[in-house]
């Protein structure tokens, strides 16, 4: 439903199921933003966000996760993600937080629910 919403939105989309799969697009393909979720088969998403951010230290990466646990996000911030965004996704917020990594903006937002 991610990749239809952000296509629909007029994105192009490469999608990856783990860890290994989201760094070799970092490598392989020129790549202008990462939504990156924290809990993959093979790892979690920090671990991938310090390869990817490694291997390409300008790339905005936004951390994506429904663990409801602000170590989480903190961990995000501290490696270097461009945002973070708690599950359930909103749309509203998602388009929000792509738009300001891929102007440059800060796009945190830990928690949605409003409180």
């Amino acid at each position: 439903m991610l990749v239809m919403h952000l296509e629909e939105s007029g994105f192009r989309v490469l999608a990856a199921a783990t860890c290994r799969e989201a760094r070799d697009l970092g490598r392989l393909r020129p790549l202008h933003l990462v939504l990156l979720d924290y809990q993959l088969p093979d790892g979690n998403g920090l671990e991938a966000l310090r390869d990817l951010r490694a291997l390409r230290p300008d790339l905005p990466v936004i951390i994506m996760s429904g663990i409801s646990d602000p170590r989480v996000a903190a961990g995000a911030r501290a490696g270097g993600a461009a945002g973070f965004l708690a599950k359930p996704l909103r749309a509203a917020d998602l388009d929000r937080t792509v738009r300001e990594a891929l102007s440059g903006s800060a796009g945190w937002m830990a928690d949605q629910s409003g409180s």
